[in-house]
């Protein structure tokens, strides 16, 4: 269960649960956290980006909104996978991303 409370990641998840299931998006742990939302050497639209290229790709299950703006929002990993594009970084970043296929499928 997530607690999102910070702005740009409450609007992402208003944005994500008006079109239709399934809710997936990519989670790509930023080094610093909030820290570095916005800082140039970490926007993924640059090359020599600092960010890491590889996350989750995750499924809302389910989420509340909260009387204080908050959301509790349940998910689940669904794959790993790698930003291929990155679209915009503010807000919130964008990105088209791949599926990679854990290596564990292929050895059965």
């Amino acid at each position: 269960i997530l607690n999102v409370w910070q702005p740009q990641y409450t609007h992402m998840f208003e944005e994500l649960v008006r079109g239709p299931e399934p809710w997936l998006y990519a989670h790509v742990q930023l080094p610093g956290g909030r820290d570095n939302i916005g800082n140039p050497e970490y926007d993924l639209k640059n090359e020599t980006s600092l960010a890491p290229r590889t996350g989750t790709l995750m499924r809302v299950a389910r989420y509340e909104k909260q009387p204080d703006n908050r959301w509790a929002v349940w998910v689940q990993g669904v794959s790993r996978c790698r930003v291929e594009r990155a679209l915009r970084n503010m807000p919130y970043a964008r990105a088209d991303v791949r599926i990679i296929p854990d290596g564990e499928a292929f050895s059965h």
